[in-house]
């Protein structure tokens, strides 16, 4: 048999699979709808008013918090993978020359407006990661725009010579320090749901109670576990804030590492 024609069989053979997973899957999936009752939507509907304005943050951080955790360590391996690969070294203290292709091709225009423009990315990324709960964004968006003005500073500057000047311990600690509030925070609603409830929940939203667990009427402790304004949804704007240090800082070290990064010759 000719390459080609093994080739062209493979094809066949990878296009009749796909469209037989494909029917299977709509089929199981049109199915399975006729047990969604009242379905998901009417839940997030529901009760995500009762938490925050913005539904997006509500179903991240509180419907679905573990996800979010576990996106979030999923961030800090590959920074980790990272650091193997292409930095080796450097959290040691070894010094090592950035590649310098990229900065000696920078323009005058791109350097008198480098800097201005990633000091407007990084106060945009602050209003998106403190606003997160009110309003569009939150943690990872807001962190990846913070990082991408340190991208841009890396990259028309260097790393010698960028006005956003990190180092490799500081990005680890700022990631760590982000991972540690959500992982913290969590534990709140660990503590509040065990003392009033009985039975604890890991990373319930403490300061907002639209399932009414927690009884905090006969407690007195209304504004620390149960705010009836929906423009204080509790711990989401702190998990905000972790998660948008951790991103900012798992970029970065990314973006430093490969700068770094040189072909051996």
């Amino acid at each position: 048999m000719k390459t080609s024609d093994y080739q062209q069989g493979r094809n066949i053979i990878a296009g009749v699979s796909l469209v037989i997973a494909s029917f299977v899957i709509l089929r199981t999936l049109f199915q399975f709808s006729d047990y969604l009752i009242p379905g998901m939507s009417y839940l997030y509907n529901l009760y995500s008013g009762n938490i925050a304005p913005n539904v997006i943050t509500v179903i991240l951080f509180d419907f679905r918090g573990y996800d979010t955790l576990g996106e979030t360590f999923i961030l800090i391996t590959a920074v980790i993978t990272t650091t193997i690969v292409f930095g080796w070294g450097s959290l040691k203290g070894y010094k090592k020359k950035e590649t310098p292709e990229m900065t000696e091709k920078s323009t005058v225009i791109q350097r008198l407006m480098a800097f201005p423009l990633a000091i407007f990315l990084v106060a945009f990324g602050v209003t998106i990661v403190l606003g997160g709960h009110i309003s569009p964004g939150g943690g990872f968006p807001g962190g990846a725009v913070i990082a991408t003005g340190y991208f841009l500073t890396v990259v028309i500057y260097g790393l010698k010579k960028t006005p956003l000047r990190f180092t490799h311990r500081y990005l680890v600690n700022l990631s760590t320090i982000g991972a540690l509030i959500f992982l913290l925070t969590g534990v709140l609603g660990l503590v509040a749901t065990t003392y009033y409830y009985g039975t604890g929940y890991y990373l319930y939203n403490t300061g907002v109670d639209p399932y009414d667990i927690i009884h905090v009427g006969a407690f007195g402790w209304d504004n620390l576990l149960d705010y009836p304004d929906p423009t204080h949804p509790g711990i989401l704007p702190y998990l905000n804030i972790g998660v948008g240090l951790n991103v900012l800082a798992g970029l970065s070290l990314i973006a430093m590492f490969l700068m770094e990064a040189r072909k051996d010759e």
